[in-house]
């Protein structure tokens, strides 16, 4: 009866997903049915919150896919070049982009459709008498992380925007934006529900789910991304300290399923499968026919970097050599799994608490962290005398690279998104927003106004 009951609700999902086409304009009317057969077991509530977690991994912002975050946002920023045919990615990548480009309806449709599942998921559990105490808070502290982590990924990449907290067409399909004040507090209010659910419960060793660490992860993201320092520094100190993570020492196995240094990863599709993304990034020949990493990005690195040496690799016809990235080395997906998405590591964390640290004149503890990733690429430690900050940055830069477009939020948030136009003849100010989707200002006006330049 479990196992009915699990396979009636992908059934049921499934078809209402299909019959989707915009979240804030379109009903969902076998909601009723499918409540009644997903809420009323532990078992069946929970296989409705893998299957968001398998929306995340397939589509939008966190996916491997060729439309999914990692690339579009690598190609917007300095890190990836378009070699492929698509001609919206070419757009993005040359900055001629607008308001009808598909790649950016992509992310914004994709997204939207996964907090309506997340909004579903919370009012269902919420109102559900019989899933235990134990899992409703297990289950609500992951939704509410993971609507948060969403919605300020797409309010750092669109501007104002509407922040849905339901799942009534009624109220979404002509929903306004809301302002940055009310984003950032709904934010930070998401967070501190999913952290007071997590405080109840002992810490989950499943990494493939959000738990307690990826909760302050997301805090401490958002603190950094708010120049809010301390809190920044209290959050990313929570992680470290908690001793459940080590900097992996061995960087072909980073990204390994195993990795000490993994806090978040999306598991594959199928129990033995590996990541979409490493297909994506690794040609089976020359020339690649997807994306490629810059030349001049390339270039930045130290030659004696472990990072170029590991984590990048090249294809060549014996004249031109093209540079992809390789931190993902199993191309194959139907081989035993050995690696993951991993959206979260420990690394990051190091330099968020480095820079942090810096900001709130600890230089000494800067340091330490941030040649604690300096020391794991094989490079001489940075002396108190030299540019910090600048450093710090740099090492964000070369760590973080074709990972969830954390380079094109470094540029922003440091007010150094001009430097595209030293690649980019066609960068202007107001590429600092992605334009909101004309399909979705056509359907909701009250999107209105339009981000600026578009």
């Amino acid at each position: 009866m479990k196992n009915l009951n699990i396979i009636l609700y992908i059934f049921l999902l499934n078809t209402i997903l299909n019959s989707c086409e915009n979240l804030l304009e379109v009903d969902f009317p076998n909601n009723q049915l499918t409540s009644a057969v997903v809420y009323n077991s532990d078992e069946t509530a929970q296989a409705a919150l893998l299957n968001i977690y398998g929306n995340l991994r397939d589509n939008g912002l966190f996916s491997g896919q060729m439309k999914g975050g990692t690339i579009v946002l690598g190609l917007y920023a300095d890190e990836l070049n378009n070699v492929s045919t698509d001609f919206d990615l070419q757009q993005i990548n040359s900055l001629t982009h607008n308001s009808r480009n598909t790649s950016f309806s992509y992310l914004w449709s994709k997204s939207y459709e996964q907090l309506y599942m997340i909004n579903f998921f919370i009012e269902n559990i919420q109102l559900s008498q019989t899933i235990s105490i134990k899992n409703k808070e297990q289950f609500l502290g992951e939704a509410y992380t993971l609507r948060a982590l969403i919605y300020l990924n797409l309010n750092q990449l669109f501007n104002e925007i509407p922040y849905v907290k339901s799942s009534d067409y009624k109220i979404n399909k002509l929903i306004k934006k809301n302002n940055q004040s009310q984003i950032n507090d709904f934010i930070e209010s998401d967070l501190k529900l999913g952290e007071s659910y997590f405080d109840k419960l002992p810490v989950s060793k499943d990494k493939s789910r959000i738990n307690r660490y990826s909760n302050y992860m997301v805090f401490s993201k958002y603190y950094l991304l708010n120049k809010q320092w301390d809190k920044a520094l209290l959050y990313s100190n929570k992680i470290i300290n908690s001793g459940d993570f080590k900097l992996n020492l061995n960087l072909d196995s980073e990204f390994n399923v195993a990795s000490s240094s993994c806090i978040w990863s999306l598991d594959a599709s199928t129990i033995n499968g590996n990541t979409f993304i490493a297909q994506v990034f690794i040609p089976s020949s020359y020339p690649s026919t997807t994306v490629i990493l810059n030349n001049e990005f390339v270039n930045e690195f130290e030659n004696n970097d472990f990072r170029k040496l590991k984590w990048m690799n090249t294809v060549t016809n014996g004249t031109i050599i093209q540079y992809y990235p390789y931190k993902y080395k199993q191309r194959s997906t139907s081989t035993n799994r050995i690696e993951s998405l991993i959206i979260f590591r420990l690394s990051e964390v190091f330099l968020i608490r480095s820079e942090a640290y810096f900001n709130l004149n600890r230089t000494e503890e800067s340091l330490n962290d941030l040649n604690s990733i300096r020391t794991r690429a094989g490079l001489v430690s940075i002396k108190n005398d030299e540019d910090i900050y600048s450093s710090i940055l740099k090492e964000r830069k070369f760590e973080l690279f074709a990972e969830f477009g954390n380079r094109l939020l470094d540029l922003k948030r440091t007010d150094k998104l001009g430097l595209l136009q030293n690649i980019k003849s066609n960068y202007k100010k107001h590429h600092v927003f992605f334009p909101i989707p004309e399909n979705e200002i056509l359907l909701n006006p009250n999107l209105n106004p339009q981000n600026d330049g578009y």
